[in-house]
């Protein structure tokens, strides 16, 4: 459903669906949170099939556009936890708002709807548009023989949809990419690391190492604890140990054959082409001799 360059006359903004009078969830108070009714909807873990990724319910008896997506808000805040509940009883909270555009294609024409202030309730299973915020400012709505169609203040219809079991209308839209809609991004600054921990995530790179990257701007994100300690590192500790090369061997004193060395390898799991599964090693400390025996027991090793 793109719509490409030739086409763009067709395109209908149409006006916010929303409140015109922006909603401070900061400071609204909501009395005990009866200001929502979805308990039309499965709450419960079990995922609706009838309904995919981009389809929302018109409910007459939502107060509020509800969504579980917060990857389809055009803008976006986070808000203190607010209690909702339905008639039933179910309770659920509102974490976010913000504003989200869905495009619809009604009639062979296609029209961009934007919701404003709809509320980001994770635990929803489906996304509601309130048909009682799309009848403010004079817009209506049809239903008849199981469909319904939204319809602008000038009666125009710009999106239809169909009645399903629990007596919902179920609306097919597509979300507007967030990079090709606005110019929001959404971030998360991260707590500060200690030290050593931005140590190990650099592969043990040493802490003036880290210090320099921090001084020269090098690293985006790169949050250190500055009281945090500088504890030697194990792992670098035994990595990078060294050991002076040996000195030059000492004189021999004995004579060939006055003192030898003498090791016992096997059993062997693999038998040679001739049977052995042992050897003898004997070393000559004089002379530096060596003399390899191969045995087929290890007995043979005394005789």
């Amino acid at each position: 459903m793109e719509v490409n360059a030739a086409k763009e006359e067709h395109i209908a903004f149409i006006a916010d669906v929303a409140d015109d009078d922006d909603m401070d969830m900061d400071t609204k108070t909501y009395d005990d949170a009866k200001y929502h009714n979805f308990d039309h909807v499965p709450s419960s873990t079990e995922i609706d099939l009838r309904l995919i990724y981009y389809e929302w319910l018109a409910d007459s008896g939502a107060t509020s556009h509800i969504t579980h997506r917060c990857d389809a808000f055009d803008t976006y805040k986070p808000i203190p936890p607010v209690p909702i509940a339905g008639v039933g009883g179910t309770k659920a909270h509102a974490i976010g708002q913000g504003n989200i555009k869905l495009k619809s294609k009604c009639d062979n024409r296609t029209y961009i709807l934007k919701l404003k202030n709809v509320l980001h309730v994770p635990k929803n299973k489906n996304n509601l548009i309130s048909l009682g915020k799309w009848e403010k400012d004079k817009r209506s709505y049809n239903t008849c023989n199981g469909t319904i169609t939204l319809l602008t203040k000038d009666k125009k219809p710009v999106a239809r949809g169909v009645k399903i079991s629990n007596d919902l209308y179920k609306l097919t839209f597509k979300h507007i990419p967030q990079m090709a809609s606005s110019n929001y991004t959404f971030s998360t600054a991260s707590p500060s690391q200690s030290w050593e921990t931005w140590h190990r995530h650099f592969g043990h790179v040493g802490y003036s190492g880290i210090k320099k990257l921090l001084d020269n701007q090098l690293v985006d994100g790169l949050q250190i604890d500055m009281h945090s300690p500088k504890p030697d590192c194990v792992a670098c500790t035994e990595a990078k140990l060294s050991e002076a090369p040996y000195g030059p061997a000492s004189g021999h004193q004995m004579k060939p054959g006055e003192l030898t060395h003498m090791d016992l390898w096997g059993k062997y799991d693999v038998e040679s082409i001739h049977s052995n599964q042992y050897y003898l090693l004997m070393i000559d400390d004089a002379a530096q001799y060596i003399t390899v025996e191969f045995l087929k027991t290890k007995d043979q090793a005394v005789q």
